[in-house]
C-alpha cells in the first residue's frame, strides 16, 4: 500500500438572516453563508486541515466574500474572493481574487515554491453558463533547490508576471463543461499561454442505483518567449489517474526525476451500482478504467532542457471501488491496477477516502 488518505469534514454550518415576507410581514429564516472545516491525514504528507468561510451579504446585499485555506506540513494555501453585484444577474458582476500558496516540494522535485496572485475579473451569467474575463498579476519564486536536478536548479529565482484570463463553464443535465486560459508575460523575456479543458458526465442508468460516469481533462502550454518554470507546468494531482501518485508520471530528466509537463490529457470511464447486497442498501460497488498521459517540455534551445524525456507515453489503469454511506458521511476504498506505466512512474495501488458533512 503506497498511499492512505483519510479526510474528515468535521464542521459545517450556515449563517442565517431574517427576510421579511412581502405579503404578511412575517419573518422567515434564509441562509446567507456557510462555514466548513476539514481535517485529513495522508501517509505521504501527514496531517492537513482546510476550511472555507462564505458570506453572501458581506457589507450589505449583493456583496459576497469567500475565504479559504489549506494547511499541511509541506503546503500552505490561502485565497480570498470578493464579489460585488448580483451573482445571478446576466452581468457583469465583478470578482476580485487574492491568493497565496507556498509548498515544500522536496520529495517531488527537490525544491520549494511560493506564489502570490491577484485576479480581478468580470463575470457574465447566462442561465446555466458562466463567462469570465479578467486580468492576472502574480509573483512567484523557486527556492531551496539544493536537492533538485540541474534542469530545475536553473529555474531558481523570482518572477513577476501579468496578463489576461478568460473562462467558460456550463453545468446541467448531469454534465459539466469548462474551458479556461491565460496569457502571461514578464515583460522582459518570458511570454506563454496556458489553456485547460474539463468535462464530466453522470448518467443514472436505472432506478436501482446504477450510475455511469465519464470525465475528461486536458491542458497545454504554448511558449512564445523564454521558458516555463516548474510552477507553470502541469503536475498530475492525486486521483487524476488512479493507480498513480500525485506527480507520479510525466516528463522526466536524465536522473528519472519528474519535472512537470507542458501537455496532459486524462479520460476516465466508470460505473457504480447500489443495492447489490440487500442487507447493505447504501453499499456501492464500482469499476473504472483510466487512460492518460503528461508530456512535453519546452527546451528553448537549452542543451540541458533538451535532455528531458518528454515523449507522450500512454498510462492506463483499471480497478474497482467499494463505497458506503454512513448518515452524513461516505467512505470509499479504491483499488487500482496500473496496466501501462514507465519505470520512473510512482504507483499507488490502494487509496481510502472518508468524508462527512454536517
Amino acid at each position: 500500500m503506497k498511499n492512505l488518505q483519510i479526510v474528515l469534514l468535521i464542521a459545517a454550518g450556515s449563517f442565517l438572516a431574517n427576510a421579511a415576507s412581502a405579503n404578511d410581514g412575517d419573518f422567515s429564516i434564509a441562509p446567507v453563508g456557510s462555514v466548513e472545516l476539514a481535517f485529513g491525514y495522508n501517509t505521504e504528507v501527514g496531517a492537513s486541515v482546510s476550511g472555507r468561510l462564505e458570506h453572501g451579504q458581506f457589507l450589505g446585499g449583493n456583496h459576497a466574500i469567500s475565504l479559504g485555506f489549506a494547511l499541511s506540513a509541506d503546503e500552505q494555501a490561502y485565497d480570498l474572493m470578493l464579489r460585488g453585484g448580483d451573482a445571478d444577474a446576466v452581468g457583469p458582476t465583478f470578482e476580485y481574487v487574492l491568493g497565496h500558496a507556498s509548498a515544500k516540494r522536496q520529495s517531488t522535485f527537490g525544491l520549494d515554491t511560493t506564489e502570490s496572485f491577484f485576479k480581478p475579473r468580470a463575470v457574465y451569467n447566462y442561465g446555466l453558463s458562466r463567462v469570465s474575463l479578467g486580468a492576472v498579476l502574480s509573483k512567484d519564486e523557486v527556492s531551496n533547490a539544493f536537492a533538485a536536478p540541474a534542469v530545475l536548479r536553473a529555474e531558481v529565482g523570482e518572477r513577476n508576471l501579468y496578463g489576461l484570463s478568460a473562462g467558460y463553464s456550463r453545468e446541467g443535465s448531469g454534465g459539466y463543461y469548462a474551458a479556461s486560459g491565460e496569457v502571461l508575460t514578464s515583460g522582459d523575456g518570458i511570454a506563454f499561454g496556458k489553456a485547460e479543458l474539463a468535462a464530466r458526465y453522470k448518467y443514472k442508468a436505472n432506478q436501482r442505483g446504477l450510475v455511469l460516469e465519464a470525465r475528461f481533462a486536458a491542458g497545454t502550454i504554448g511558449v512564445m518567449q523564454g521558458s516555463t518554470s516548474v510552477i507553470d507546468r502541469f503536475v498530475p494531482s492525486s486521483g487524476a489517474l488512479r493507480g498513480f501518485e500525485a506527480g507520479g508520471f510525466g516528463s522526466v530528466d536524465a536522473s528519472g526525476t519528474h519535472v512537470g509537463s507542458t501537455n496532459y490529457a486524462v479520460v476516465s470511464f466508470g460505473a457504480r451500482q447500489k443495492g447489490l447486497i440487500a442487507s447493505l442498501p447504501d453499499l456501492s460497488l464500482g469499476a473504472f478504467v483510466d487512460l492518460g498521459s503528461a508530456w512535453g517540455f519546452d527546451s528553448g534551445g537549452d542543451p540541458l532542457r533538451a535532455q528531458v524525456d518528454d515523449a507522450a507515453k500512454l498510462r492506463s489503469s483499471a480497478g474497482f471501488t467499494i463505497g458506503q454511506n454512513f448518515g452524513p458521511g461516505h467512505i470509499e476504498l479504491v483499488v487500482a491496477f496500473p496496466l501501462q506505466h514507465e519505470s520512473a512512474d510512482r504507483l499507488q495501488e490502494l487509496q481510502l477516502n472518508f468524508t462527512t458533512k454536517f
